[in-house]
């Protein structure tokens, strides 16, 4: 495996790693829930107590943090290829990075991720935050690669060029 390839793995892998920290905090009053990558991902069982009741309910899973996560997967598979699957892992972690924002631009996302309807403020957490940095890190370092790859093969075609009409 090329050495600028395993960069790029490393990085996703890192991505997938990110996913373990935390990402929101949604706050309503005195209570204060954090949710990481995973369980937004997979959903979280909530306790409350109110007026000496408990209960207990469970977040549905956020399809778009399951598609980031499910990409991310996906492009590190790709990045251990060395065929053409190979020059998606870019192109995936664009589509991640694009989705990820989303969640960024949507005030309403952490209200949706409740499973009661109150006012609550969502605040984002530094794994978000990192995990936005390492797909940018890996789609400007793919698309870069790719660009340079691009560029040998013109040369290299050229050259082949040249030789073929001596």
């Amino acid at each position: 495996m090329p050495y600028k390839n395993r960069i790029n793995t490393g990085l996703l892998i890192v991505g997938v790693l990110i996913f373990f920290l935390p990402f929101f905090t949604v706050s309503c009053n005195t209570i204060e829930i954090e949710f990481t990558g995973m369980e937004l991902v997979f959903g979280k069982n909530i306790e409350t107590a109110f007026g000496g009741k408990s209960s207990s309910s469970k977040t549905d899973s956020s399809p778009i943090f399951a598609l980031v996560l499910a990409l991310i997967v996906i492009s590190i598979v790709f990045s251990l290829t060395t065929g053409k699957l190979n020059k998606f892992t870019p192109m995936l972690s664009l589509i991640s990075l694009i989705a990820l924002s989303t969640v960024f631009i949507d005030p309403e996302f952490g209200q949706k991720n409740q499973p009661h309807r109150v006012q609550a403020i969502t605040n984002f957490e530094y794994g978000f935050y990192l995990e936005l940095i390492v797909l940018l890190i890996v789609t400007i370092f793919g698309f870069f690669r790719q660009s340079k790859r691009n560029e040998i093969h013109s040369d290299l075609d050229k050259k082949i060029n040249e030789l073929q009409n001596e």
